[in-house]
């Protein structure tokens, strides 16, 4: 079995799974947590997660906690979740996902690199 080392770390990565274990089987300590970040929080809610990410953070975080949730899509069902679970959340469009249209101000650039194999 793996120890857990109790220690500060300035970083933690985990799957919300992973997360639960250590804290629940090995007494990781996550109540001093600050800040929580979901990458292609989309992809983790649509598979299923929900249930995992609420008992983690209602059970083990301080309420004070600040999140973000990264993502390449913004469906209806993420900015509702984001309405229902976070603090003041903010959208921040950097794709026109409301439009289907890439904002003015991103460029597109493509660059042809010939391999050497």
């Amino acid at each position: 079995m793996q120890q857990v080392r109790r220690t500060h770390p300035n970083v933690l990565v985990a799957t919300p799974g992973r997360l639960i274990d250590l804290v629940e089987n090995y007494g990781l300590d996550i109540s001093k947590v600050k800040s929580v970040i979901l990458d292609e929080g989309d992809m983790m809610l649509d598979m299923g997660f929900e249930k995992d990410l609420d008992r983690i953070m209602k059970h083990h975080m301080n309420k004070e906690v600040k999140s973000m949730v990264f993502s390449a899509t913004v469906p209806k069902f993420i900015q509702e979740l984001a309405q229902k679970r976070m603090r003041s959340p903010l959208l921040i469009d950097m794709v026109g996902t409301g439009t289907n249209q890439i904002p003015d101000k991103i460029k597109h650039k493509a660059f042809i690199v010939q391999s050497d194999n």
